[in-house]
């Protein structure tokens, strides 16, 4: 049977800052990843962009899929943090350690508990600290508005034993980042409900997201000129439009570059077009002329 923490690997990108070529492909593989609808809003958009590049750089780190990190660490108050489902899912994966358990002094009304593992090296018994709701209340974790301590105690008390027992036993997994729970109990979040977007908001922002030429840009913006959606749509729309223009304004690597010229080679009629439209010449290579994202978006727009 497959273990179900083997969904969280594998990292595809080596370390984005060991040298300028993994720098330039993590930039690549952010901007497709921030066009996307599927990952959580901290990585969408170019607002998104930098955010992305974090996530690939600890996928690399911890070995795991830039998707699990991007779905379990999200910033509260500026600070990366995981969730504590995820936090326990590393451990249990890590293969240091049996399964994290956790142990409660009255299971049907607990008002303590502490988690504990098994190091499998050695054999010893891990038990971290334990976690009471009497340091909760003294701490200032249980009367918060809005705090889960009131009506999930034992979750709590589960998540609060796993991220402790992690900070002394297994802090290089965690690299140092706290869990959910810890940073909300600290410091009060703030949440705003959002205004769902119309379904002509939503089409025009995925095809703005899929813009491929500077007609389509134009095409856009004179829509949007109109004025026949909400304020707060319009400017969604139009941001999106502008992060796709800095995108396709992005220079091709020498390869890209081949892939293009090597998919005008195969369709002749496409390539008679495109040095027409470059003004090439039958002696002059036709790779000179094709050097952004823009090109590469026409060609393989009008391959047949």
């Amino acid at each position: 049977m497959t273990d179900p923490s083997e969904s969280l690997a594998v990292s595809p990108v080596g370390s984005v800052y060991s040298n300028g070529e993994s720098f330039m492909l993590a930039q690549r593989m952010a901007q497709q990843i921030c066009t996307s609808t599927i990952v959580p809003p901290a990585y969408q958009g170019q607002q998104g962009f930098s955010n992305c590049i974090v996530a690939l750089e600890l996928s690399h780190r911890m070995g795991l899929s830039p998707l699990a990190i991007m779905q379990n660490m999200q910033p509260i108050h500026g600070k990366p943090q995981w969730t504590s489902t995820f936090l326990i899912a590393l451990i249990n994966r890590c293969g240091r350690f049996s399964p994290l358990r956790f142990a409660y002094d009255n299971p049907d009304a607990p008002t303590s508990c502490y988690a504990y593992a098994t190091e499998l090296k050695t054999g010893e018994t891990l038990r971290g600290t334990t976690i009471t709701l009497q340091m909760a209340q003294a701490e200032g974790w249980l009367n918060r508005s809005g705090s889960k301590w009131k009506t999930m105690p034992a979750q709590m008390l589960m998540y609060r034993a796993a991220s402790f027992w992690a900070r002394i036993y297994a802090s290089d997994l965690t690299l140092g980042i706290s869990t959910t729970e810890e940073i909300v109990d600290v410091e009060p979040v703030t949440v705003r409900e959002e205004s769902p977007m119309s379904s002509t908001g939503k089409t025009a922002l995925e095809r703005a997201r899929q813009i491929r030429t500077a007609e389509e840009v134009e095409n856009a913006r004179s829509w949007l000129k109109q004025g026949s959606l909400p304020e707060n749509e319009t400017k969604l729309i139009s941001s999106a439009v502008d992060e796709r223009v800095q995108f396709l304004s992005q220079p091709l690597s020498d390869q890209e570059r081949q892939q293009v010229v090597e998919a005008l080679d195969a369709n002749p009629d496409t390539k008679a077009m495109f040095s027409s439209l470059f003004g090439v010449s039958d002696e002059a290579p036709l790779i000179n002329f094709v050097t952004t994202k823009w090109h590469q978006a026409a060609v393989f727009q009008n391959l047949p």
